[in-house]
C-alpha cells in the first residue's frame, strides 16, 4: 500500500494586532497564526523616538499609520499577506521550542515566542487580542503548536 502525505491549505486561525517588540528600537507588529505557523507583520517601528523627537501630536500620527496598517492586514487573505510588501518573520511550529500565551488584566498581555536555539521574542499588547489567541490554543495545538500555559 502506497502511503499518502496529506496536505493542509494555509488558514489563518487568528490575528494579535499592534503588538510591540522591544528590540533596540521598539517596532509594532500583527501576529498572524495559520495552522502552520505564526507570521510576524511589521506595522511601525521606532514610536517612542519619533514621539520624543516630535511630541504628542507626532506620536499620534504615527501610532495611527501603524493602526491603518494593521486593519488592513486584518482583512487579507493569506495568499495576500504572503505576497505583501510588509516586512516579515516567520516562526514554523516545528522550528519552535514554545509559545507562551498570557492576556492579563493589570498589565500587557504577552505572547513570547520560543525558537530552538535562538533568544526568545516578546510581544506586549491589547488584552482583547491576546485572549483571543489564547481561547483557540487549542485549536493551535492541534496542528502542532507548542503553546505553554
Amino acid at each position: 500500500m502506497k502511503e499518502e502525505s496529506i496536505t493542509f491549505e494555509e488558514e489563518i486561525i487568528a490575528t494579535a494586532s499592534q503588538m510591540s517588540h522591544d528590540a533596540i528600537i521598539r517596532t509594532t507588529w500583527d501576529l498572524v497564526f495559520t495552522n502552520r505557523r505564526i507570521i510576524a507583520l511589521k506595522t511601525g517601528s521606532g514610536e517612542d523616538v519619533i514621539g520624543g523627537l516630535l511630541g504628542v501630536i507626532g506620536l499620534a500620527i504615527v501610532r495611527g499609520h501603524s493602526r491603518k496598517k494593521s486593519k488592513k492586514i486584518q482583512k487579507l487573505p493569506i495568499s495576500q499577506i504572503l505576497s505583501s510588501e510588509y516586512e516579515k518573520e516567520f516562526f514554523p511550529y516545528e522550528a519552535l521550542e514554545s509559545i507562551i500565551i498570557r492576556p492579563s488584566r493589570i498589565v500587557s498581555s504577552k505572547i513570547v515566542i520560543k525558537q530552538r536555539g535562538k533568544k526568545k521574542k516578546r510581544y506586549a499588547g491589547n488584552r482583547q487580542d491576546v485572549a483571543r489567541v489564547n481561547d483557540v490554543s487549542m485549536n493551535l495545538r492541534q496542528y502542532g503548536a507548542p503553546i505553554k500555559q
